[in-house]
């Protein structure tokens, strides 16, 4: 699949995620580490493409980003 990412914050801090695959037995995943800080809000836009397909879908959403101590 490919794959692309980028987070940013309200100041406009933007991060490009570089995507790890990790397989575990039939499931799939793809995880993009970035740094956040505690009650942060992150906007994110991921844009990818599935395998046997050219065309290309996109996801946007926003998130209040928490650390748990």
């Amino acid at each position: 699949m490919a794959l692309k990412g980028r987070s940013w914050d309200l100041t406009q801090s933007q991060v490009n995620f570089d995507f790890i695959e990790v397989r575990e037995g039939p499931a799939l995943y793809y995880i993009g580490e970035f740094k956040f800080i505690n009650r942060e809000w992150r906007f994110f836009e991921i844009n990818f493409s599935p395998e046997g397909t050219e065309e290309t879908f996109s996801l946007e959403f926003k998130r209040q980003m928490y650390i748990n101590d």
